[in-house]
Parts: structure tokens; C-alpha cells; sequence
């Protein structure tokens, strides 16, 4: 997939995207973008951004600290839409820990 993260028109998923591209991590930039428009509800579009950014958490330390801010944004929305996701979240990154 050859999309332009301006396909996309969520400012903070569009910097995300363009910053995974710059380190090369375009099948994940990719995913993000199929995420969005292929989804067919706001609530399946959520559901699948959330699935690939913990699927996909260590890349964000890769990321420049500016992008970094926008996937927590992006991750935020995802948490609006999915409280109880939030929990899941962060028992992952305790269990992350102690890998």
C-alpha cells in the first residue's frame, strides 16, 4: 500500500504514521492506514488503531519524542471510546517489565 498519510485526516494518527514511515516501518504505517479506511464504523476504526498500537507498542520508542506525544493522543481517543482498554493496556506494560 502507497498511501500518504494525509489519506488518513486525523492530525495526530497522520504524524504517527509519516514518522513510521521515516524509519522504515512501513508495514505498520500501512496498517495504520488500512485501519482507517477500510474500517466501516468509528467503533471498529478505534477498536483496530487500539489493537495495532499495542500490538506494535515497542515502535513507539522509536518514534521522535514529537510523534511519540500524537500516539499517546491517537491511544488516548482509543481509550475514550474503550475505558476499560486502558486497564488491558497497562497490565501489559507491567507484564512488558518483567520479560
Amino acid at each position: 500500500m502507497s498511501a500518504t498519510p494525509s489519506e488518513v485526516s486525523w492530525p495526530a494518527l497522520d504524524a504517527v504514521i509519516a514518522d513510521a514511515r521515516r524509519i522504515g516501518a512501513d508495514e505498520e504505517a500501512n496498517a495504520l492506514v488500512q485501519a482507517v479506511t477500510t474500517g466501516s464504523t468509528s467503533g471498529e476504526i478505534l477498536d483496530t488503531l487500539g489493537q495495532l498500537l499495542r500490538t506494535h507498542r515497542a515502535l513507539r520508542a522509536q518514534l521522535l519524542p514529537a510523534a511519540q506525544v500524537q500516539w499517546d493522543a491517537v491511544l488516548a481517543d482509543v481509550h475514550r471510546a474503550y475505558p476499560g482498554s486502558q486497564v488491558w493496556d497497562w497490565l501489559a506494560a507491567v507484564v512488558a517489565k518483567f520479560r
